[in-house]
């Protein structure tokens, strides 16, 4: 029996920077190429986990209550070119998908001069899965608030720090800091204060400086909440009408 492919006739009209700003929430700097895209109840998803499963995180853009997507999994194998293919497009676009019997396989993007592309997606069997993240303590000990002045505080940091790979935390009854370089060493080192709302003593743990970096990029101009538990992990959430990302950092071991 020959394959039957259909475009849905109903099309998406929309801005091409709602899927661009979606993107910039998970691919973090395009250090996470590989996830799948789902459209539930008038939100579009992401769930993603980095390389080295010492990040996970989701995003929900809102307001995107369009029944071709609805109900639909996409599998987005590599990010990068599905940017690529969106910025030869002008920034009103229509997008559809073509389907192979109740299966999407392509996404068709078309804009108001005609130019057309289509992303092939992937099987849902080549994208990693994305673990949930079991046993989330119900009480954090450093809870933070993470601002613009942080956000340009930290990147400064990064840059001038490149080669570090890890930013410690640690927090006393009172103050709650953030540490790039290793303190017990003779090496440069750049510490700072966060803004904090609660806080515990905590022994110094280290995170991902790269990939926290990058969260804080992507969500930049939207205040968000870092928050630390002594068990070894820490959340960093945002929060707007339009969207919500969250996304869990493991402490090395």
């Amino acid at each position: 029996m020959p394959r039957i492919i259909h475009i849905l006739q109903k099309e998406l009209r929309m801005k091409k920077q709602l899927f661009l700003d979606f993107i910039s929430k998970y691919t973090l700097g395009g250090l996470i190429e590989t996830v799948a895209w789902e459209s539930k109840h008038g939100k579009l998803s992401a769930r993603m986990i980095s390389d080295h499963k010492n990040l996970v995180g989701e995003i929900n853009y809102n307001n995107f209550d369009i029944k071709d997507f609805e109900g639909k999994k996409l599998g987005i194998f590599k990010t990068s070119r599905l940017v690529g293919m969106l910025n030869v497009c002008l920034d009103d676009i229509e997008a559809s998908l073509e389907m192979i019997g109740d299966n999407p396989v392509k996404i068709s993007i078309t804009d108001e001069r005609n130019v057309k592309v289509r992303y092939a997606l992937s099987d849902l069997v080549v994208i990693p899965s994305v673990p949930s993240i079991k046993q989330v303590p119900t009480h954090f000990d450093v809870v933070a608030t993470v601002d613009s002045d942080f956000v340009n505080l930290y990147s400064k940091a990064k840059s001038a720090l490149p080669e570090v790979e890890n930013f410690t935390v640690q927090s006393t009854d009172t103050q709650a800091s953030i540490t790039l370089g290793q303190t017990d060493t003779n090496d440069n080192v750049i510490s700072m204060n966060f803004k904090t709302s609660s806080t515990k003593s905590v022994d110094a743990m280290q995170f991902p400086a790269d990939l926290f970096r990058q969260v804080l990029l992507a969500n930049k101009g939207v205040e968000g909440t870092f928050k630390v538990s002594s068990q070894g992990l820490a959340t960093i959430e945002y929060i707007t009408d339009e969207y919500t990302a969250k996304y869990y950092l493991v402490a090395k071991k």
